[in-house]
């Protein structure tokens, strides 16, 4: 089984309660000063031996001389294995609907009553899914397994601190998961006539081995999903120190399929690619909402390609790496994609040499404003004259990574707009007021309850994209692509309420923070003006 930090063990000994697990098992426990009684299911006894101390969450018999945590209780009652019992308590843990399995038979009973171990690795933890569930659905329950994984464990939350990725908004968006080996105990026995059915999906859809060993054990996994949220792909990131010497990077067998963030496509006219779904996550978690990746240096796929053209992307600032592979590649890629949209411009980000997006940020703070620079200095790659410029630069010694060069405004991380309040134009009806900016739509409703100018509280949606009349993007391929939207009511002039709806926008409209900062500084100001139009028409008594 996957190794178990010694710190998710103490944090389990220490905050899953044996008094109320011993309760749910069905015992009956009787208070003795700071301590509780019960009747040792160790021994046979008439009189309750055993102390629980809720204080040290540990039990003492002191008639057989049984001591220990809340594991070792499991382990011993139930009769499972360590993994078993850290799993049960976990999920005990993690859901306070759940109860503790009931009043096992005592040990000293088992050979009298002729009860053998169990055997079972499934005991009273929930399915991962019906044994006859499709390859979809049950890749969809691993998802949620893994995700619920990485909530529960510290392992996988203490990789993200150190990649500067703990975020929950990320973990959220975009399910990310751990694999603890655990998901063979959401399964029915092996030699059952379900068991071996589930067992065969999960080989044919590439989360178990033909051995039986799950695939992506002891991995940070992250699901590529399309725009129905079903999973086409997973990436599995092994977080363990000693596989760094070891192949490290894992996906589902065969070919690529899916393309990370597609939702993102169809809000955006410009994007950041990067090599790996590592430095997608760190643009993303700085802001920069507009990103995707490929899988690998050599994981640009056809798929990718087609989505590129389907949603008539404008810009493409490919991130790859900055050594000798990512070079080589990102080379060939913008020879592939001139060819292929010969109308998409393409920009190299170029990192300090030797680095990646997810190291640079690390150690160039802070990270948004760095990245944000290297985006602006982003080199053209669209004509041989491009190259040829950059290849000049770099035998002149200069280091590109600092050289600022005169592109394209980049919307993907600008600065605050500074156009005037009158670039906001309102359209004003009996019941809402409407605004566009750029690809953005928002809807105002219930400026008129204001009472007082010290209040501009309004319900606000932000919408991005056209929308048909059967509430799809027009301008999507298929005209399929969900609605990018969000809705929420908000006093402009409470700066904690504008920034949480800045930062829930973000994540539902797959835009960066800082334009929608931007356009709520234009729509406070354009309200403002014409709620102080309003009271001048029509004054109020003011409270």
């Amino acid at each position: 089984m996957a190794r178990i930090s010694q710190d998710e063990i103490n944090r389990v000994k220490s905050t899953v309660s044996l008094l109320d697990w011993v309760r749910g098992q069905g015992y009956e426990v009787k208070k003795q000063g700071k301590d509780y009684a019960v009747l040792c299911p160790f021994h046979d006894e008439k009189t309750p031996l055993m102390m629980i101390s809720p204080a040290k969450n540990v039990y003492h018999c002191f008639g057989c001389g049984a001591k220990g945590s809340v594991i070792d209780w499991v382990m011993k009652t139930l009769s499972v294995s360590f993994p078993h019992a850290m799993e049960l308590l976990r999920e005990f843990a993690g859901n306070p609907k759940v109860a503790a399995p009931a009043h096992p038979a005592p040990a000293a009973y088992r050979s009298s009553m002729n009860i053998k171990r169990s055997g079972m690795t499934h005991l009273d933890l929930e399915p991962l899914c019906p044994s006859d569930a499709d390859g979809q659905s049950a890749l969809q329950s691993v998802v949620s397994l893994y995700h619920q994984n990485l909530l529960n464990t510290t392992e996988g939350m203490k990789y993200l601190e150190k990649r500067g990725l703990m975020h929950p908004e990320l973990v959220k968006h975009f399910k990310l998961g751990l694999s603890t080996k655990n998901l063979v105990y959401r399964l029915p026995a092996k030699h059952t006539i379900a068991g071996k059915q589930i067992r065969q999906t999960l080989r044919n859809i590439g989360v178990f081995r033909e051995s039986g060993y799950e695939h992506f054990a002891g991995c940070l996994v992250v699901p590529v999903l399309d725009e129905r949220s079903q999973v086409q792909e997973l990436y599995g990131r092994r977080i363990s120190p000693k596989s760094e010497k070891n192949q490290r990077h894992w996906y589902l067998p065969g070919a690529h399929r899916g393309v990370f963030n597609l939702p993102v496509f169809n809000a955006a006219s410009e994007l950041i690619l990067c090599e790996s779904l590592i430095d997608a996550l760190t643009f993303w978690v700085h802001g920069f909402r507009n990103v995707t990746a490929s899988f690998g240096t050599n994981g640009f796929t056809d798929e990718l390609l087609a989505a590129l053209k389907d949603y008539s992307i404008e810009k493409l600032f490919i991130a790859y790496d900055n050594d000798e592979g990512g070079n080589k590649i990102a080379a060939a890629l913008a020879e592939k994609l001139q060819e292929d949209l010969p109308q998409l411009q393409l920009y190299r980000v170029q990192f300090p040499e030797g680095m990646d997006a997810n190291e640079y940020a690390l150690k160039v703070k802070p990270a948004e404003q760095s990245l944000d620079r290297l985006l602006r200095q982003a080199q053209p790659m669209n004509s041989s004259t491009d190259l040829q410029q950059q290849s000049n630069v770099v035998e002149q010694g200069v280091d590109t990574s600092l050289l600022v060069v005169p592109t394209p405004h980049v919307n993907l991380q600008s600065d605050i707009d500074k156009k005037p309040v009158d670039d906001c134009p309102l359209t004003i009806t009996e019941t809402e007021i409407k605004c566009q900016l750029g690809n953005r739509s928002y809807r105002i409703r219930g400026l008129e309850k204001n009472t007082s100018l010290g209040q501009l509280k309004i319900n606000l949606l932000v919408q991005v994209g056209d929308m048909s009349k059967d509430g799809r993007y027009a301008g999507a391929p298929g005209g399929s692509a969900p609605v990018l939207l969000h809705v929420d009511t908000v006093d402009l002039y409470q700066s904690r309420q504008r920034n949480s709806f800045i930062q829930q926008a973000s994540v539902e409209c797959a835009m960066d923070e800082k334009k929608l900062k931007n356009d709520l500084g234009k729509l406070l100001l354009k309200l403002e003006r014409l709620q102080e139009e309003n009271h001048q028409k029509n004054p109020r008594k003011q409270g």
